[in-house]
């Protein structure tokens, strides 16, 4: 019995640290996302680096998902591999995905797939001077390789009901004042500053 209560203790202690450690990591993803945002309220914003781990964007693109229930998308997670390489996981519903003016693009996903999928890509983002461009290389759909077109057209769709819109086979502007974004084993760095384009 003492055994089974001590188990117990050290079960629920290890779930509270996790939960603190993830509110932790979200928390710091707010800050930064704050700090950029008051940034661009100047015309000239100071220059800066914001660094996050692959974590803290894990546990708060966990919290947005669960918070705002996106429809068609059930989990992400990201990998961030270094040189610019960013692996991104989604379990997706395809009849449920909210695609802009894209019935051809939600017809095809739904003759290909039906129910519950594992969609995994990679690609490269290179980013300077408040310009970024992002280049889908190896896809994946429940663990078997599909062309990259099948992502692209989904960025591309996800990319028109953003306000402004991005069009993700060009290069596209970054938020102001991000100037660059380095992608590094574990860890992203933002930098911030510079005059409004």
């Amino acid at each position: 019995m003492k055994t089974r209560i001590v188990g117990w203790a050290f079960f629920t202690a290890a779930m509270a640290a996790s939960i603190l450690l993830g509110w932790a990591d979200v928390e710091k993803v707010q800050r930064v996302l704050a700090e950029i945002g008051s940034d661009s309220l100047l015309a000239e914003p100071p220059a800066r680096e914001h660094r996050l781990t692959e974590a803290d964007l894990n546990a708060y693109i966990a919290l947005e998902l669960r918070q705002k229930r996106p429809p068609g998308i059930q989990e992400m997670s990201v990998r961030l591999l270094g040189q610019g390489r960013l692996g991104t996981f989604m379990k997706i519903d395809p009849n449920q995905l909210g695609l802009k003016n894209a019935a051809g693009l939600k017809a095809w996903l739904s003759i290909l797939m039906s129910g519950t999928q594992d969609l995994e890509f990679e690609g490269v983002l290179t980013s300077g001077q408040g310009k970024a461009r992002y280049q889908i290389e190896r896809v994946q759909l429940n663990g078997y390789p599909v062309p990259a077109a099948l992502v692209e057209a989904l960025l591309q769709s996800w990319g028109r009901s953003l306000e402004p819109p991005i069009d993700f086979s060009e290069p596209f502007d970054l938020p102001h004042p991000i100037q660059q974004i380095d992608i590094d084993p574990g860890q992203v760095t933002i930098h911030t500053g510079g005059p409004a384009g």
